[in-house]
């Protein structure tokens, strides 16, 4: 064991063989230090943490367990975090009525009655699925609280959360899609070119507002995924693409291609007309003066689209469900789908964004002799004629060689 003098902590080989550091951060009601520790197979490891955790103490900014107050500590935790700013983003909207209504209670008092009480009255005012983002989020907080001892337990864990019903994705068919983009080209809509693009490449929302000409190889007829853009308190945050899977390169068709050549003609006169006030952004799908298409407004234009054309009210996220679900139906294979949506496996890509139309269901609908014609055929040929076919099932006493 390692002791150090004047308070500065411990660290020592357990039994185990891993190696343990501890900092006095404060006494009890009754006296009794108040420690923290950390437990890693490597010296180095809790030598680090250690140091880490002087720092603070000596800057005060290492509170005395019992005094720290829920919302203290969340933000203490999420300082602590290496996420991406639009992931950061939605930890603080998710702890929000958290933080509103039992910010200021004690760590340590946090109770699971006291969540569950707080959950009850969260129900009433918001949706099922955000409640359950709320429970997510307080639980892995409290889940780090619990591992440096701020706290006994996690009174998350044994938290009841509020049913949710399945979410219907509505998605536009191959006929919807093509209204929809027919009325947009009729009207020269500059939202023609990103619905286009859009519903033949299944992309992200953020990808495609992300999307730059340099990411365009016309030559090849492909597009590259290298960056995204996000609006976090309405200002544009651009950054890398979700997964490793989803930098990914688009192969596109010969119409799409020239659909994009146009675009990029208009946004070169628009470039001309807008002087000095133009923006050198590079990006494909921008304002007249070259900026990135806040959310809000494309939201917008697009329900104008949608109701100028006829056609069902979806979200502008469903267009990534429309393209995955009209090209499964038209017979393109499901590997091709999740690789160009850039998912990372094929049953997600099926169980999240592939919908069956009333078509598809439809022709499911077999009769018994087409489904099992065939079969039926066999055996009758086997009998040596036509007629009735009696069939034999095995018998009670004989188990099946065959079953699996």
């Amino acid at each position: 064991m390692r002791k150090s003098a004047n308070g500065e902590g411990t660290i020592y080989k357990r039994k185990d063989g891993r190696y343990e550091a501890r900092i006095t951060v404060g006494r009890t009601e009754q006296g009794h230090p108040r420690r923290i520790s950390k437990i890693s197979r490597k010296r180095k490891d809790v030598s680090d943490w250690l140091s880490e955790q002087l720092a603070k103490r000596n800057a005060g900014d290492l509170t005395e367990p019992s005094r720290v107050t829920f919302a203290g500590w969340v933000e203490h935790y999420h300082a602590s975090l290496t996420v991406r700013p639009n992931t950061m983003d939605d930890y603080h909207k998710a702890l929000a009525p958290a933080i509103e209504t039992l910010g200021h209670v004690k760590l340590r008092e946090l109770t699971p009655a006291r969540l569950q009480a707080a959950l009850n009255e969260w129900t009433k005012k918001r949706t099922a699925y955000q409640n359950r983002k709320t429970v997510k989020r307080l639980r892995a907080t409290l889940a780090e609280a619990e591992r440096l001892e701020l706290i006994v337990r996690n009174p998350a864990r044994t938290l009841r959360l509020p049913k949710t019903e399945a979410q219907q994705i509505l998605v536009w068919w191959a006929e919807e899609a093509q209204q929809v983009l027919a009325y947009a080209r009729a009207n020269d809509h500059r939202l023609f070119p990103f619905l286009h693009v859009n519903l033949v490449t299944g992309l992200r929302r953020e990808e495609m507002l992300g999307l730059r000409w340099q990411d365009v190889d016309f030559e090849h007829h492909e597009l590259h995924v290298r960056q995204t853009i996000t609006f976090i308190a309405g200002k544009a945050d651009i950054g890398e693409p979700k997964t490793p899977k989803s930098r990914r390169t688009v192969d596109l068709d010969e119409d799409t291609i020239n659909v994009l050549r146009t675009w990029q003609s208009r946004q070169q006169l628009e470039r001309q007309l807008a002087g000095d006030r133009w923006q050198h952004t590079d990006l494909v799908f921008a304002t007249p003066v070259g900026k990135a298409w806040a959310e809000t407004y494309l939201a917008k234009v697009f329900r104008s689209v949608m109701e100028a054309a006829g056609v069902p009210r979806i979200r502008l996220y469903d267009l990534r469900h429309c393209y995955a679900s009209i090209a499964y139906e038209a017979g393109v294979p499901l590997k091709l789908i999740s690789d160009r949506m850039g998912h990372e496996n094929i049953a997600f890509t099926l169980k999240t964004y592939v919908h069956s139309s009333k078509r598809m269901r439809k022709a499911t609908a077999w009769s018994a002799s087409r489904l099992f014609g065939s079969a039926v055929d066999r055996v009758m040929a086997a009998e040596g004629g036509e007629g009735n076919v009696a069939v034999m099932l095995p018998s009670k006493g004989k188990k099946r060689q065959d079953a699996s």
